[in-house]
């Protein structure tokens, strides 16, 4: 998989491309035939502005009730119905947004990649506030009830008023001179905010103040190269049942108590796009396009599922009794929790999913690369008469 990469250099952000490992050179694995026993089905399709193709950006879609919200790299941000896929709303900022959509507390917010930081009305779209931070922003604010939380490349993170956009406090870490080119998104929990950072370091900050409450390392940077010791904490955090998981490329998928950010259990892993967890496991995939699952409680694993070989899957999501990726064509694939075999597979478009798949109650909400949102439901076992061989050509 191609990673892009930053390099920090007298104050200049340059990016650039780089292999992150010798499986890019390989060709993506052929889909394997198996019985369909997963019954799904799209429940709407819709067109939006925001295309993908040939960007980095991870502009995931958001939902609030019952609006569903999206952001286009070309500065269009779209309101539209989640039961109908109609649109309640658009506006465009006529600058290019990197970052967002944010969603919370009656407020929509987005990011540039200049650092300019725009607050819209939920309800109608109408601008409640501009303001602006030191760098670029790759990431998604977190929006809580007083306060917009960004956090920009520079390894800045940021506090804004949500009623005026005013700047209440700043912290800072220290940002390798090369590291993937992106920015995971803060995770709130009551006044408490998580955030990994590019030198392999997870803290948490309290909200009002933006003062560390406590700070643990991910990753050990090895190697003689910069490539080779990047550790960025990249990937999506996930807090589940009290217990706060993450990973970081090249270092190590990690379960932490949120209260005192002590590990309480560690797993080798180059992982970066992510992780999911349910009462029993923890889910994620490596740059290899390999799924894990790990034991929730002692970090053993479960299961591999490695026939998505290169074929550049998403983080994975837990729903129902199956995990489900998307990846660089356009399928969607379900596997079963309890052993990481195939269950299902649909197609959605050929432009490519990159985007981590929105879970809705029982149903899917994927966004592809050319801009496409399609709302799916899946998790009725289908009949032996009904069950269908999924294959490349059944599509």
């Amino acid at each position: 998989m191609n990673i892009l990469v930053r390099l920090i250099f007298s104050g200049f952000v340059l990016t650039l491309a780089a292999c992150g490992a010798k499986d890019n050179a390989k060709p993506p694995a052929k889909l394997v035939e198996f019985s369909q026993s997963l019954g799904v089905n799209a429940l709407w399709t819709r067109n939006t502005s925001v295309n993908l193709k040939g960007s980095s950006l991870n502009l995931s879609p958001r939902l609030s009730e019952s609006q569903l919200i999206t952001a286009s790299p070309k500065g269009k941000i779209q309101a539209q119905s989640l039961q109908t896929g109609q649109n309640i709303w658009k506006h465009n900022l006529k600058q290019p947004i990197s970052g967002g959509p944010g969603v919370g507390h009656g407020l929509v917010v987005v990011a540039t990649s200049e650092g300019e930081v725009f607050a819209r009305e939920l309800s109608d779209g109408a601008e409640r506030w501009h303001s602006s931070v030191s760098s670029e922003v790759l990431s998604t604010p977190a929006v809580a009830e007083n306060i917009v939380i960004v956090r920009s490349i520079d390894g800045r993170v940021t506090g804004l008023s949500t009623q005026t956009g005013k700047r209440l406090w700043v912290y800072e870490r220290n940002v390798p001179a090369l590291s993937l080119r992106g920015a995971g998104d803060p995770l709130l929990d009551g006044h408490t905010v998580y955030i990994g950072f590019a030198n392999g370091r997870l803290s948490a900050l309290d909200i009002s103040t933006g003062k560390p409450l406590w700070e643990t390392r991910l990753a050990q940077p090895r190697g003689r190269s910069e490539l080779e010791r990047m550790v960025d904490v990249d990937g999506e955090l996930t807090l589940y049942a009290g217990t706060l998981y993450a990973s970081a490329y090249q270092g190590r998928t990690v379960a932490i108590d949120p209260l005192s950010g002590e590990i309480l259990w560690d797993k080798e892993s180059s992982a970066y796009a992510g992780l999911s967890a349910d009462d029993n496991a923890v889910y994620f995939s490596d740059e290899q396009s390999h799924v894990y699952a790990l034991e929730r409680y002692t970090g053993s694993s479960l299961w591999k599922q490695d026939k998505l070989d290169a074929r550049k899957i998403t983080a994975p999501v837990s729903i129902g009794d199956t995990v489900v990726v998307g990846d660089f064509e356009g399928y969607l694939h379900w596997l079963r929790k309890e052993d990481g075999q195939f269950v299902a597979r649909m197609l959605t478009d050929k432009s490519g999913i990159r985007i981590r798949p929105l879970v809705v109650d029982d149903k899917l909400l994927i966004l592809t690369n050319n801009g496409e949102l399609h709302f799916v439901q899946g998790g009725a076992p289908s009949s032996d008469a009904e069950a269908a061989t999924a294959s490349e050509a059944t599509e």
